[in-house]
């Protein structure tokens, strides 16, 4: 079963014809090589509907924060808008 963190890669192609054949051992990176680091691109993240409460909105409106972000800063995003929240539904119970 998976999940969503699961991301299907489409399959690289196999060389074929005369360049899989100069492609030897001089074309892969040696010992201590380090791998290539692929580039991530920002996510497409739509911006939240409206609830109409300007504090609610402005928090969750900082969760879009987190796609431009990198993966070790989404955490703290996501506390400040939890504690945003927490004070907010604590404001209505007053």
């Amino acid at each position: 079963m998976s999940n969503v963190w699961d991301v299907a890669r489409p399959a690289e192609p196999e060389p074929s014809g005369p360049a899989a054949a100069d492609a030897g051992p001089e074309s892969a990176p040696g010992p201590g090589a380090e791998p290539a680091v692929e580039e991530v691109a920002p996510l497409e993240v739509e911006p939240p509907v409206p609830t109409g409460e300007p504090e609610v909105d402005r928090a969750v409106a900082r969760l879009t924060q987190a796609g431009v972000l990198p993966t070790d800063r989404h955490a703290e995003v996501y506390e400040d808008v939890h504690r945003e929240l927490r004070e907010v539904l604590t404001g209505l119970d007053r």
